[in-house]
C-alpha cells in the first residue's frame, strides 16, 4: 500500500511539485494488528515484532502476470526519514536531510511515494504510477522525482509507460544492472539491531522482489565492451588453486539453476516444498517480464522527459563474485577476512562503486541521460556510502534546477538532445 503525504512551503510554487521515492528497506511496515516490525527499536531489541514474511501463494492475473496473496501490511506514509534511539541519538538517517532541504532551505511542494519492498516489481510499479496521475491531478503539473537505490527501477518502468506523469527525474545509486540482485539477503538475510529473525534468510525467500533485480542472461549492461563481462560468478576453488577466472554459467530467472546451484531456499541442499518451489517460479516469471520491459524501451528518445543519474565512484570492489560449487553460496569477499581472501584469491581486476552499487549499474536502459558524480562518495570526499546519495542536498538541487531548464526549452513538451548535450559528468 502506498499513502501520499503533502507538506507545501511557502513560495514552492514556482517550481513542479517533488516526489521523493525511497528504495530497499526505505520505509516502515506495520502488520495488519498494528505491529511495526520494519524499523521500530523494540524490533531492533528483539523485544516486541511479527514476522516480515508474505504469504507465498500466487494467483494468475487476467493480463497474464502473477499476484502474490497480500499479507495485510501497510507502509508508512513517508520513508524512513531519521531513525532514533531513546528519541535523540540518530541510529540511521536515510532521507531526513533531503526532506529538511527541500521543505525549509529551498522549499517545495513536497511528497512522498512509499512501498512495500518486500512486493512484485510489476505490482510497485502500477502504484507509483497510480501515484503520479494522483499528483498530477491534485497539482495541475507532473512532479520532479528523486529516487534512490532499488526504487530506481520503477521509476525507469513509469518512464517507459507514461513518461507524460512525470515532468523530470533523479535517479540515485539505481540497480539497473542488477548482476545478482539481491542474493546476498537471500543467503545471509541481515541483522536489524540485536534481532537476527526479522530479516533471516527464511523470511527473504518470500519476498517477490529479492527474485526479480538481477541482470538476466547477456545483459548488455554487464558486457565492458571488451569480450568481458562484469560481475560474473566464478568457482572460488579454481580461482585459488588455479589463479583462473572460471565463470559459472546461470541464469537468474531459471529455477532449475537455483536448484542446480543450490541457492535461495535450497541451501545447503535444503528441502524445498511445493508451494515454496512455486513462488519461487511466480516470482522469477514476473521479475524476468519485469526486466525485458526495462531492456527493450522503445519509445523515441523526445517522448521522455529529461533524466539525469547521479551516482558514486569513490569506492572500488573486485570485478566478480567467488562462488563455494560444494556448498553451493558466495563467499565474503570483504570485511575482517577480506585481506587474508585477497590473497588466496587474488584481484584480476576491479570496479568503481558507491560503496554498494557499481557504477555501469546506475545507468538507465535506452533513456537518454545526463550523469552527475555525488561529490562526497568515497573515503577521500567526505565518506559517503550508498545510502547517502539522498543527502548530496545542493548538488540534488543545482541538477533539478537544469532538469527544468531542460524542460523549459522543450518544444511542444518534448526536450530535444540538444538540451541535454551538455550532460555534465562532474
Amino acid at each position: 500500500m502506498s499513502r501520499q503525504t503533502n507538506k507545501v512551503a511557502p513560495d514552492s510554487r514556482s517550481r513542479p511539485p517533488l516526489v521523493l521515492m525511497h528504495g530497499l528497506m526505505g520505509s516502515s511496515i506495520t502488520n495488519k494488528a498494528g505491529i511495526t516490525s520494519f524499523v521500530s527499536i523494540k524490533a531492533a531489541l528483539n523485544w516486541r515484532w511479527r514476522s516480515l514474511k508474505l504469504p507465498t501463494a500466487w494467483s494468475k492475473r487476467d493480463d497474464g502476470r502473477w499476484a502474490q496473496q497480500h499479507d495485510g501490511s501497510t507502509v508508512s506514509a513517508e520513508p524512513i526519514l531519521d531513525v532514533k534511539v531513546c528519541g535523540c541519538i540518530s541510529a540511521q538517517n536515510y532521507m531526513g536531510e533531503a526532506d529538511d532541504f527541500f521543505l525549509n532551505v529551498e522549499p517545495r511542494r513536497l511528497s512522498y511515494f512509499t512501498f512495500d519492498w518486500r512486493r512484485d516489481c510489476w505490482e510497485t510499479t502500477e502504484r507509483l504510477e497510480a501515484h503520479l496521475r494522483k499528483v498530477k491531478e491534485e497539482h495541475g503539473e507532473p512532479p520532479q522525482i528523486i529516487v534512490h537505490s532499488m526504487g530506481c527501477n520503477f521509476v525507469l518502468a513509469a518512464l517507459h509507460r507514461c513518461p507524460e506523469l512525470i515532468h523530470s527525474t533523479i535517479l540515485c545509486g539505481g540497480t539497473f544492472g542488477g548482476c545478482i540482485g539481491f542474493y546476498h539477503l537471500v543467503q545471509r538475510g541481515m541483522p536489524v539491531g540485536l534481532n537476527t529473525k526479522l530479516v533471516d534468510p527464511q523470511t527473504v525467500a518470500t519476498w517477490a522482489c529479492v527474485y526479480q533485480v538481477a541482470s538476466p542472461p547477456g545483459d548488455p549492461l554487464l558486457d565492458a565492451g571488451d569480450g568481458k563481462r562484469h560481475m560474473e560468478l566464478v568457482d572460488a576453488k579454481v580461482l585459488k588453486e588455479q589463479q583462473e577466472l572460471r565463470p559459472i554459467p546461470v541464469d537468474w530467472y531459471d529455477v532449475a539453476d537455483w536448484e542446480r546451484l543450490k541457492l535461495g531456499p535450497w541451501m545447503g541442499g535444503a528441502t524445498v516444498s511445493a508451494e515454496m518451489r512455486a513462488h519461487v517460479v511466480a516470482a522469477l516469471e514476473n521479475g524476468k517480464a519485469f526486466q525485458r520491459m526495462l531492456r527493450e524501451g522503445t519509445r523515441p528518445a523526445g517522448e521522455y522527459p529529461p533524466v539525469a543519474v547521479l551516482l558514486g565512484d569513490g569506492y572500488e570492489r573486485r570485478n566478480h563474485y567467488l562462488w563455494d560449487m560444494e556448498k553451493g553460496m558466495l563467499i565474503e569477499s570483504h570485511g575482517k577476512h577480506a585481506a587474508a581472501l585477497a590473497k588466496s584469491h587474488p584481484f584480476t581486476e576491479t570496479v568503481e562503486t558507491d560503496g554498494t552499487v557499481p557504477t555501469f549499474s546506475a545507468i538507465p536502459h535506452s533513456v537518454p541521460h545526463t550523469v552527475h558524480v555525488a561529490r562526497h562518495n568515497g573515503p577521500d570526499r567526505g565518506g559517503g556510502h550508498h545510502i547517502n546519495l539522498v543527502d548530496e542536498c545542493e548538488q540534488l538541487h543545482e541538477i533539478l534546477e537544469e532538469l527544468g531548464e531542460a524542460k523549459a526549452k522543450a518544444n511542444g513538451g518534448r526536450f530535444t538532445a540538444s538540451a541535454l548535450a551538455r550532460a555534465s559528468k562532474r
